[in-house]
C-alpha cells in the first residue's frame, strides 16, 4: 500500500481532506498526536455471513479429524444445520447477534465496511428475515446486504425437487428479496 513517514492527516466532518508531510492544522483544530503509531485505512470485508443462528463448532471438530464437508452436509449438517437454527430465530434474535458480530468486527479489527449475505434461510419469509437483521447493523458499520437464496438446496428440496427450488428462488424469494438487497449472488457447488 507504501508509506508515508512522519505524514499528517487534516480531517473534517469525520472525512480525510488530506494526506501528506507538511500539512499544518487551521487555527482552533482539534489535534492528535499519533507519534509512533501508524494509521491505516479502515478494512473491508467483502464476504461474511454474519447473520445466523446457531454453532456448527462440532462440524469443524469432525473435519479437523478428516471428515468430509459433504459427507456431513448430507447428513443435515454444514450450511443446512445453521439453516435450521436460523429458520428458527427471531428477526430480533438474529439482529441482536449480528450486532454483537458487527460491532466486534469493528472494534477489534477495524472493519468500517462489510457485505453480509444471507443464504441460511432459504424460504422467501427467512431470507427476507436475514437481510432485514443485516441493514439493522447498518448504524454500526457501513452494511452492504447480498440475496444469497442459491446458497443450498434446502432438505426440503433435495433430490427430484432441485428444479422447484431454483423456481422459488426466481418466482418468490428473489422478488420478496430485492428491496432489501444491494447484491444478488449464487454458490456453485458439484
Amino acid at each position: 500500500m507504501g508509506m508515508i513517514e512522519n505524514a499528517s492527516v487534516l480531517m473534517e466532518d469525520g472525512k480525510v481532506l488530506e494526506i501528506g508531510v507538511g500539512i499544518h492544522a487551521p487555527p482552533g483544530a482539534e489535534v492528535i498526536d499519533v507519534s509512533g503509531k501508524i494509521i491505516v485505512p479502515g478494512l473491508v470485508d467483502c464476504h461474511t455471513h454474519t447473520v445466523y443462528a446457531g454453532c456448527r463448532s462440532n462440524e469443524f471438530l469432525r473435519r479437523l479429524n478428516g471428515e468430509n464437508y459433504s459427507d456431513i452436509l448430507e447428513e443435515g449438517g454444514g450450511i443446512l444445520s445453521t439453516v435450521k437454527s436460523t429458520r428458527e430465530a427471531t428477526l430480533d434474535e438474529l439482529t441482536q447477534t449480528a450486532r454483537a458480530r458487527v460491532k466486534a468486527m469493528r472494534d477489534h479489527y477495524g472493519v468500517t465496511t462489510i457485505e453480509i449475505k444471507s443464504g441460511y434461510g432459504l424460504t422467501p419469509d427467512d431470507e427476507c428475515k436475514m437481510l432485514q437483521a443485516a441493514a439493522r447493523c447498518n448504524d454500526t458499520l457501513r452494511v452492504l446486504t447480498t440475496f444469497l437464496g442459491a446458497h443450498t438446496f434446502p432438505l426440503e428440496y433435495r433430490g427430484e425437487k432441485r428444479k422447484e427450488y431454483v423456481k422459488q428462488i426466481i418466482e418468490e424469494q428473489l422478488p420478496r428479496c430485492a428491496k432489501y438487497a444491494d447484491y444478488i449472488d449464487i454458490f456453485c457447488d458439484r
